[in-house]
């Protein structure tokens, strides 16, 4: 004789009431939402990260020339400028639009000193600014820039 309080062992069943495990089930959430990932994927996340070991690497390269009296002052500004640079693109691997901003500034104050000539030595600056407008082509739906956003539907 079965009476509705007998509750089944076999294995694999959790001895429950059955009010209680239908309250249970409800409770749990089928799907686990995982959290918004804080740093780029894909391709913008290799782009961002080769560029940012490019302006690294320029910035560290011409420290040798610092001792020197005639050509000091304008390689500590080259490689400040560079290092702005690269701020901008960890800013942007963090997902920050700041990061944009300062990569074109970098570059465009970079590109003003263009045929600057100190003691013998040239500064040119070519590629940079193109490379930054190129960045925020390929990373336009990471971040979240707060320009050139679609008008808003009526």
């Amino acid at each position: 004789m079965n009476t509705k309080n007998e509750i089944s062992t076999e294995p694999g069943q959790i001895n429950r009431p059955p009010a209680e495990a239908a309250s249970a089930q409800e409770a749990t959430p089928q799907t686990s939402a995982q959290p918004p990932k804080r740093t780029l994927t894909g391709f913008a996340k290799v782009w961002v990260g080769l560029w940012f070991l490019g302006n690294l690497g320029a910035t560290c390269a011409p420290a040798s020339y610092l001792s020197s009296s005639r050509l000091g002052g304008i390689v500590a500004l080259f490689m400040l400028l560079a290092a702005i640079v690269a701020a901008g693109y960890l800013l942007l691997y963090y997902r920050n639009p700041i990061g944009l901003y300062l990569i074109l500034v970098g570059n465009i104050l970079a590109m003003l000193m263009n045929n600057i000539e100190v003691s013998g030595y040239t500064l040119n600056v070519q590629t940079g600014l193109i490379m930054g407008i190129i960045t925020y082509f390929v990373t336009r739906k990471q971040v979240a820039y707060p320009f050139w956003k679609p008008a808003a539907a009526e």
